[in-house]
């Protein structure tokens, strides 16, 4: 009856082990480089989405001005039309004058009308 011992290494014991932890840090290493891809996309698509975020942040800080502007040119001419209601033109004043003048005058022709009837 021939028995054999076999001996093996320490090493040649290990190997299976070895082998599978390479192939354990293989897999780990290509998820890395996907999670490492992954995030420089996304820092990309980040900046991008900063960059945009700062236009509209522009653009509504200018509207913003411009309304400003507008109120205030609304607001100016509000006033100017309250005042010019308020005012009478120097034509109307004209207009006004010569309407008390022809008042008086006629009112004076009527009343020296009615004196002559009436007093006779």
């Amino acid at each position: 009856d021939d028995k054999r011992v076999i001996v093996s290494t320490p090493e040649e014991r290990a190997k299976p082990f070895m082998d599978r932890l390479d192939k354990q840090i293989e897999i780990l290493e290509n998820q890395l480089q996907q999670e490492k891809a992954t995030n420089a996309e996304l820092q990309v698509k980040l900046e991008k989405a900063n960059f945009e975020l700062k236009q509209l942040n522009d653009k509504t800080s200018s509207q913003n001005l411009y309304i400003k502007l507008l109120q205030a040119d609304l607001k100016e001419e509000m006033e100017r039309r309250i005042k010019a209601e308020n005012t009478i033109s120097p034509k109307d004043w004209k207009m006004s004058v010569i309407s008390l003048f022809i008042s008086f005058v006629g009112g004076l022709g009527v009343g020296i009308i009615l004196h002559m009837l009436v007093g006779g």
